[in-house]
């Protein structure tokens, strides 16, 4: 955790970080050296010296925090802080937070059980990182009933649908020229469905990009298996129903990093669902083919007088 000093006073602000620290007897400089390599990725970026060529003088940028080609920096951090003092103003304190003492370069520390380490943040460190960066982290556990809440929250595929359908505000970089008036303004956008295809392929955003963190999104999505009614969002209004049967589902399990596809898919003949991983192929429950993985969901049209489960002889496509 960080602090801000006010006044005397200090607050606290950014996001608890975690480490693991694996030595049975810590000091101060482990701590130190622990917290100078957690706050690495918030490096700004730092101008080398400049250097001279022909009577030309030119700046390089070294951009610590985003580069993964430039030079390692904790090596010459290491270097300081086991032949100086402390590198931060480092604060222990108690299990609750509620009392703390400065952290000294020879204190011994047991690291037997979690331990809780406040960092003075100072101008100092405001000019080496770049405290913002910590806003864009992704939430990776809530405490108590928070968390068992978070496990069972779950939306459904007409939630995503109306999102997807949403007027939206244009921002500042994508203001609309107006020909009456010969002006940028800014507008609006929105997307509306006027017809539907007899095979209609959803896919859902499981992956979340942002400044600093690219998250995969593990949320559980509610859908249909029978009688998907999408009439309500058809802005033709022929009297035709819109109702669509799953007959398919592509999963996706893992990360940005690396991961694994899987499929359900129904034998129509058969009217059973069976499972596909790679070259193995398992009979699956109906009611098991619901999960977080689902990444792909394929519906085609049922028509009037058709009976659930019947194979259409041909489809189009359109994702959505």
């Amino acid at each position: 955790s960080t602090s801000d000093s006010l006044k005397g006073q200090r607050k606290l602000f950014g996001t608890p970080l975690v480490a693991y620290l694996g030595e049975d007897k810590l000091n101060g400089v482990d701590i130190d050296r622990a917290v100078s390599r957690i706050l690495s990725p918030l490096k700004r970026a730092v101008k080398l010296n400049s250097i001279k060529e022909n009577g030309l003088v030119s700046e390089g940028i070294d951009e610590a925090s985003n580069s993964h080609n430039s030079r390692p920096m904790d090596n010459i951090e290491l270097e300081e802080t086991s032949s100086g003092e402390l590198s931060f103003h480092l604060f222990l304190a108690d299990e609750r937070g509620s009392s703390c003492k400065p952290i000294e370069k020879n204190m011994s520390i047991s690291s037997g059980k979690p331990i809780k380490i406040f960092l003075d943040w100072t101008n100092q460190e405001d000019e080496v990182y770049d405290a913002s960066y910590l806003k864009d982290l992704p939430e990776v556990h809530k405490n108590g009933f928070t968390a068992k809440k978070t496990r069972q929250e779950a939306i459904s595929l007409f939630t995503c649908l109306e999102a997807f359908l949403k007027e939206e505000p244009l921002g500042p970089d994508d203001m609309w020229y107006c020909p009456k008036c010969k002006e940028h303004r800014q507008a609006t956008k929105k997307l509306d469905l006027w017809m539907l295809p007899e095979v209609l392929v959803f896919h859902l955003k499981r992956f979340s990009y942002s400044r600093y963190s690219k998250n995969k999104l593990d949320t559980l999505v509610t859908f249909p298996i029978h009688n998907l009614d999408l009439s309500q969002y058809v802005m033709n209004k022929d009297g035709k129903p819109h109702l669509y049967e799953l007959y398919a589902i592509s999963n996706h399990y893992g990360g940005l990093g690396g991961g694994h596809y899987t499929a359900y898919a129904k034998l129509i003949d058969e009217n059973r669902w069976y499972h596909f991983d790679d070259s193995h192929v398992s009979p699956v429950n109906e009611t098991d083919i619901k999960t977080s993985a689902a990444y792909v969901l394929f519906y085609r049209r049922v028509k009037s007088g058709q009976k659930i489960g019947e194979a259409e002889s041909s489809g189009t496509h359109m994702e959505s």
